[in-house]
């Protein structure tokens, strides 16, 4: 199943591993080749997402792989999501024929023309 990032968490959580790790935000900043402050500050407020690389440079100087450093939400709100996600495309569907098309496929049922 896949898994959905949760933003509030992750805000909290990665803020929460800097400061275990003994990691300042000028830690960061100089590590990551950064000119200013302020994504960095951006991640802790929720507000962006660390790039691929910048996540990869952070677990490496925490010893940590990638994954530890994004808080996941559990299977149920995922599973939620997904289900509200289904939904919107079910209603979003019953105008396109082509998105009706699409959905019942991903749902396994095979519409022949």
């Amino acid at each position: 199943m896949p898994q959905v990032i949760d933003i509030q968490k992750r805000r909290a959580h990665l803020k929460e591993l800097c400061r275990q790790h003994g990691i300042a935000v000028s830690d960061i900043q100089k590590l990551l080749y950064l000119k200013c402050s302020q994504s960095i500050y951006r991640w802790f407020k929720g507000e962006s997402l660390p790039t691929v690389d910048h996540l990869i440079v952070l677990g490496h100087r925490m010893k940590l792989p990638v994954e530890k450093l994004i808080a996941l939400k559990d299977e149920s709100v995922t599973e939620e999501h997904i289900a509200d996600m289904i939904r919107w495309t079910g209603e979003k569907a019953r105008d396109s024929d082509r998105l009706r098309k699409t959905y019942w496929e991903v749902l396994g049922i095979l519409i022949l023309d």
